[in-house]
């Protein structure tokens, strides 16, 4: 799938709901990271907040529900390499991780057991999901919500 595409197809199914260069600012200065092209392109065209996967940590503000608290709170309590790493999503079952060291934007979903191993480049023990790109990512963030209109679609 070309890059054009991909935003096509964030557009048609999300909208148009860009994270502002400014947001994008705000929070790279507050986590002293860089986000990768690929992260910034794409959701310049739409956030990955609109989707309806799971109930995403808030990208613009401070506060509860925040993907820079959720993340300095991380940071805070684990060891080893957290410094690259942004918190997407949490809850008491698993994590997505956005890798802002990796220039693809590479994200992965895990246990929350297994945070430490990521953290420590250290073999995981449960189950996991790994997207070598933000634009993996953002392809499977469409490709559930498909299916989920699909599926509502034949309960009618």
């Amino acid at each position: 799938m070309t890059k054009q595409h991909l935003e096509k197809r964030i557009e048609k199914m999300f909208g148009n709901h860009p994270i502002t260069a400014e947001e994008i600012s705000a929070v790279e200065s507050t986590l002293k990271i860089k986000f990768p092209d690929i992260f910034v392109r794409l959701n310049k065209v739409c956030s990955y907040e609109y989707s309806n996967l799971v109930g995403f940590l808030n990208f613009r503000r401070k506060g509860t529900y925040s993907l820079i608290n959720d993340t300095l709170g991380v940071r805070k309590y684990y060891e080893g390499n957290s410094e690259k790493f942004v918190v997407l999503y949490s809850d008491d079952a698993g994590i997505f991780l956005l890798n802002t060291g990796d220039e693809k934007a590479s994200v992965m979903w895990c246990s929350i057991y297994d945070i430490e191993n990521v953290f420590n480049d250290r073999p995981l023990e449960y189950d996991y999901d790994f997207f070598p790109t933000f634009a993996d990512f953002f392809t499977y963030l469409l490709d559930q919500e498909e299916e989920r209109i699909r599926e509502e679609a034949a309960e009618k």
